[in-house]
């Protein structure tokens, strides 16, 4: 019990003496120095939000192309499979030709 109440005792000083050496107001320096760290970070901050602005741009700007593209891919797909319907009727009219002898 005795041991408790020393162990108890040491840690209450050691808080204590903690607590009071946080107690020190900081020097003129050291506030200008935190201004100055708070910039640094506040101007980090507003290049990170710019950066983060141009990359939207970017991706609005790439889902557009890609919409084009896809416009695009489907207009040569329509162009390419029209000659394939004309190649169909003319192949019918071959083998109905030939199929009454008029060849």
């Amino acid at each position: 019990m005795r041991a408790l109440g020393l162990a108890i005792a040491t840690a209450l000083t050691l808080v204590a003496g903690s607590a009071a050496a946080d107690d020190t107001m900081p020097t003129k320096r050291e506030v200008h120095q935190a201004e100055a760290a708070a910039q640094a970070k506040e101007r980090d901050v507003a290049a990170v939000q710019a950066d983060l602005v141009l990359a939207n741009q970017r991706l609005q700007a790439s889902a557009v192309e890609a919409a084009q593209a896809a416009e695009a891919w489907n207009g040569a797909r329509y162009r390419l499979e029209a000659p394939s319907d004309v190649a169909m009727a003319l192949a019918d009219l071959a083998v109905s030709t030939v199929a009454e002898g008029h060849w």
